[in-house]
């Protein structure tokens, strides 16, 4: 570990080991910026949209990729699609293959923001309505026995066919809405590092 490392860490009580600090400009303005972000956060797009409720990390990882790549296209207007890069090539100050690079990622994110924008809303709709319905209206789900205790009804009960038929859309549309997030999510951490403006 070097002096710099011990210098420059983050902690205010670093001064304890180097109290030369308290003259250090820089040490007060990283004192002034901790205390500053801790009243005003300056990820509040993102600790918005987490909920308060509890949310399982299986469907707050995709929310939380997918809330920071809506952010980067919206609010920091991350993607160059319509930029012109002609001028750049022709002065030498790029190169094609920068170009090329760069118009596939951003070709690449654009087309996970559609989705994420409007085929994932359809799909997450169409689940919702595709959930089967009991074939006599508000039947009870459980039944309760002798001793007691309930039991659910089965699917053959409630819903006239067996439990393969009666969740197979089901299943379907969430086997569909799975493989299309995590090409979505692969795309985005795919791309990560080139996500800053």
């Amino acid at each position: 570990m070097s002096v710099l490392d011990e210098v420059y860490t983050p902690s205010p009580w670093r001064v304890f080991k180097s109290p030369s600090l308290l003259f250090n400009c820089f040490y007060w303005s990283d004192i002034k910026y901790s205390i500053s972000a801790y009243f005003n956060p300056r990820q509040k797009w993102l600790t918005k949209t987490v909920p308060n409720r509890w949310c399982d990390k299986t469907s707050l990882i995709p929310h939380l990729l997918f809330t920071c790549l809506i952010h980067y296209v919206e609010d920091e207007r991350g993607l160059n699609d319509d930029y012109d890069y002609t001028e750049d090539l022709k002065a030498g100050f790029i190169s094609q293959e920068y170009v090329d690079s760069v118009m596939t990622t951003d070709r690449e994110l654009r087309d996970v923001y559609n989705y994420i924008k409007t085929e994932r809303p359809g799909l997450e709709l169409h689940l919702e309505v595709s959930y089967p319905t009991p074939k006599e209206p508000n039947t009870e789900f459980f039944t309760q026995g002798d001793d007691g205790h309930y039991t659910m009804k089965s699917c053959e009960e409630l819903y006239g066919v067996s439990y393969k038929k009666a969740y197979a859309k089901v299943r379907s549309i969430e086997a569909k809405l799975e493989k299309k997030d995590m090409w979505a999510m692969k795309t985005i951490i795919k791309h990560y590092q080139k996500m800053w403006t």
